[in-house]
This record gives structure tokens, sequence and C-alpha cells, in this order.
């Protein structure tokens, strides 16, 4: 899941300085705000704190 987040951060990042080359100020900023957004800050989310090997914890409802 980490690689294919970078791999997606990478791309929109390249996109947004290739826009900005172009001479789309604005559309390249906003692709590389997308791309810092997706790759530092989408692996932070999908990240495994708690070091068990599991992606998410499961969710479990206790009825007393």
């Amino acid at each position: 899941m980490h690689t294919i987040l970078w791999l997606i951060a990478v791309v929109l990042v390249i996109a947004g300085i290739v826009m900005i080359i172009r001479g789309a100020l604005l559309y390249g900023i906003v692709l590389i705000i997308l791309g810092l957004l997706v790759g530092p800050g989408g692996v932070s989310l999908f990240d495994d704190d708690d070091g068990d090997g599991e992606e998410l914890a499961p969710v479990e409802m206790v009825i007393t």
C-alpha cells in the first residue's frame, strides 16, 4: 500500500512540475500539493502504528 501511495505521489508531483514549466502555475501548484498529501500524508494515514502487522485494526462490538 505504501509503495502505491508513493508512486501516485511521485506522478502527481512530476505532473505538477511539468504543468508549471508549461505555464499553468496554479494547476501545477495544486498537483504538487496533492502529491505531498498523498505521499507522506497518505502513508501516515495508513501506517501500522501498533506493530501487529495488520493495516487496520478490526472493530469489535461488545454488548453487555
